[in-house]
């Protein structure tokens, strides 16, 4: 018990306990005051910082659990409203905007298309990625030396951009035979 008896640990005791309730005394203040129906309280951003590593599929998770729900952040809470998705949806949305943009056909839903496939992964992955850059304060730093996470996001980065390249070339060669045949 001598560790309780020097002020160091009693003072940052104390300032966690004050910062605590400046924390929570807004909340429960806005709760008091007003009889409100509020959203469910999923977790807080300490939360989000925990599962940084997942901050993707800990916001997937929390969005199938809850259809609407809130964060708590410091002096404020932040509300998510969403639907449920899953990769099917997910890939067959990717396909169809595809087609429609760029007349490519991925084909990642049957997975008979490599190249198809290989975009759709480098793509996935680099959303993934920036999203990531939301919570990493140091990503200009990594992007600039070139390291970890960006690293990967610039080769998946040049994955889709040689990926259109080459789909966009073999469309313009294909539209310049059909060209060449309808003269003839």
């Amino acid at each position: 018990m001598d560790f309780l008896s020097t002020p160091l640990p009693l003072n940052a005791l104390s300032l966690a306990f004050v910062l605590a309730i400046f924390m929570i005394r807004p909340h429960a203040i806005r709760l008091n005051e007003k009889k409100k129906r509020y959203h469910l309280v999923a977790g807080t951003i300490l939360n989000q910082l925990i599962n940084v590593p997942r901050l993707h599929h800990y916001m997937t998770e929390l969005a199938c659990k809850y259809r609407t729900y809130r964060l708590l952040v410091f002096f404020r809470s932040e509300v998510y409203t969403s639907h449920p998705a899953n990769d099917l949806f997910m890939r067959s949305s990717l396909d169809s905007i595809i087609k429609i943009l760029l007349d490519i056909e991925l084909d990642t839903m049957c997975g008979t298309n490599e190249e198809g496939i290989r975009f759709s992964n480098a793509f996935d992955e680099a959303n993934e990625i920036t999203l990531y850059r939301y919570v990493d304060s140091f990503w200009k730093v990594k992007r600039f030396l070139n390291i970890r996470s960006e690293a990967v996001l610039r080769n998946n980065i040049k994955v889709v951009e040689i990926n259109l390249c080459i789909n966009r070339s073999t469309r313009s060669l294909k539209q310049s035979i059909v060209q060449k045949m309808s003269q003839l």
